[in-house]
């Protein structure tokens, strides 16, 4: 059970840090989420759309970060990850060659994701 209020998040009498979110009952640390990402093809695909949707249309089209907003994909990476998302909508994952060079870029995107999956959060609540 997450209790929250104006002093502390805490699951299971553990004191939540600013980047824990509690997923039906499970606890995502930026390190869980990390050592997911390491593992599991499916979740740096999965991880690679959700900062994706991130991305304004124009970026989308272009390619490229225009807006400096703290969301989808930065400079260094938008070009690349932005062909990963299309191949991954399109093809369904990525070449083994692409997935070495994915789980290195996607990790660094660990706090969007997990503001993402916050978000998430208050919308089933609402």
């Amino acid at each position: 059970m997450v209790v929250q209020n104006q002093e502390q998040r805490t699951f299971n009498g553990k004191k939540l840090r600013k980047y824990d979110v509690v997923v039906n009952g499970v606890l995502w640390t930026p390190d869980k989420i990390k050592q997911l990402l390491e593992t599991n093809d499916k979740a740096v695909c999965r991880a690679i759309s959700v900062i994706y949707e991130y991305q304004t249309d124009i970026e989308k089209s272009m390619q490229a970060t225009i807006e400096y907003n703290g969301v989808g994909f930065g400079g260094a990476d938008v070009e690349l990850l932005s062909s990963y998302a299309k191949g991954i909508k399109q093809y369904g994952g990525l070449t083994p060659k692409q997935m070495v060079w994915a789980r290195k870029k996607i990790k660094k995107y660990v706090k969007q994701l997990i503001r993402h999956m916050q978000r998430q959060q208050m919308v089933e609540v609402a």
